[in-house]
């Protein structure tokens, strides 16, 4: 029994101090990985951008659409990788603007930077951090498609798809299924941007999408839903009695999926055509995103970016406190303005013989006279 316990205590020992020393071999193996990365270039890629601002090119800038103005920026944020959404709202008609949704511009030297508190606005400024993720590739940083996932104070979010084309953005476009060697507007287009817009508050994306399939005579509209199916890169076909057509099932869109076709089908049904119009619809250069609607928002002086971002900031400041400036002209009177004549004389007449009328207006003579005495008196007293 002494033996079977001596060895038991041996072992137990044995095992403590081969933990012991693992856990201090692996302490020191990831200090000198550690280390070794500080001084890597390889490390140093992977690392968080200390940039002052964190914006997109192809976002950058103020942007003015019909109801607000709006403009992303990242000044002293202590999340580099988030930008901040600056959202001004054209209120009582277009004549105030209200910054309802910025950044705290006090902590630097700019002017204006107080903001307006009235009947018309909130206590506070909403603060909304977005960040973007390509929707798909572009040959230049300007144009393309993105997703802003906007993550509001109460920590609810919202994922807007958003187009840039030219000095527009747009909300409601397509992006071509498979990107062709020269840009054609011919082929597959899958619908993934249909939001109300971007806010103050959470929007609620559309539960449905339209995809659509050009020809050179035809456009075929295909409906896309919302569902709980896990995506699958399948691709569903259609036909139109003398080709067949093929198209994704599935479409990633807002952080949702939607389908063409019920569960396992690969058949759509109720496609409806239309002829195609060449003139209305407007493609990006590297013929990778379409729309057919007007632009969401429009870049304002786009020749003369890309500019300092603090010249950027100070501009916005500047539109509100120059819009708010303004004072509405009264408007014109419903009736003319005219001369009215009284007929003094022919009144006088009337009343000359009239006995009454002439006692009343002895008393009001009466009456002034009294009350013009009293007020000589009261000067004369008060020296």
């Amino acid at each position: 029994m002494i033996y079977a316990d001596s060895i038991k205590v041996k072992l137990s020992v044995f095992f403590a101090e081969k933990k012991k020393s693992l856990k201090i071999s692996s302490f020191l193996l990831t200090f000198a990985i550690f280390s070794l990365c500080a001084k890597t270039s390889w490390c140093q890629s992977w690392a968080v951008s200390s940039n002052k601002f964190s914006v997109k090119s192809a976002f950058s800038g103020i942007w003015q659409g019909a109801d607000r103005i709006l403009m992303f920026a990242n000044l002293n944020s202590v999340e580099p990788a988030l930008a901040d959404s600056c959202i001004m709202l054209k209120t009582l008609y277009g004549w105030y603007y209200d910054r309802s949704a910025e950044i705290d511009f006090s902590s630097e030297n700019f002017n204006g930077s107080i903001r307006d508190l009235n009947n018309v606005t909130g206590s506070n400024a909403e603060k909304i951090k977005v960040s973007f993720a390509e929707i798909q590739k572009s040959a230049s940083d300007s144009e393309g498609a993105w997703e802003l996932e906007l993550k509001y104070a109460d920590n609810s979010v919202s994922i807007v798809p958003a187009a840039r084309i030219g000095s527009s953005i747009f909300l409601n476009f397509l992006v071509k299924q498979q990107e062709d060697a020269e840009p054609s507007i011919y082929g597959a287009w899958l619908g993934v941007g249909q939001a109300e817009g971007i806010c103050i508050s959470p929007v609620k994306n559309a539960g449905e999408l339209t995809s659509l399939y050009i020809t050179d005579d035809s456009v075929y509209y295909i409906r896309y839903w919302q569902t709980d199916m896990e995506y699958s890169s399948q691709q569903a076909t259609f036909s139109d009695g003398e080709k067949t057509f093929y198209i994704a099932k599935h479409i990633k869109s807002a952080g949702k999926i939607f389908t063409c076709v019920s569960g396992r089908g690969t058949q759509i049904r109720n496609v409806r055509r239309s002829p195609l119009q060449p003139d209305d619809f407007l493609m990006n250069k590297s013929g990778t995103v379409l729309t057919f609607e007007k632009p969401y928002l429009t870049l304002l002086d786009p020749e003369n970016f890309p500019r300092e971002e603090t010249a950027v900031m100070q501009e916005y400041l500047d539109i509100a406190k120059k819009a708010n400036s303004r004072r509405k002209t009264p408007p014109a009177p419903l009736f003319p303005v005219k001369e009215l004549d009284w007929h003094w004389n022919e009144i006088n007449e009337l009343e000359k013989y009239n006995t009454q009328i002439q006692s009343v207006r002895e008393r009001q003579r009466n009456f002034a006279r009294q009350s013009q005495n009293s007020k000589i008196n009261g000067s004369i007293e008060s020296r």
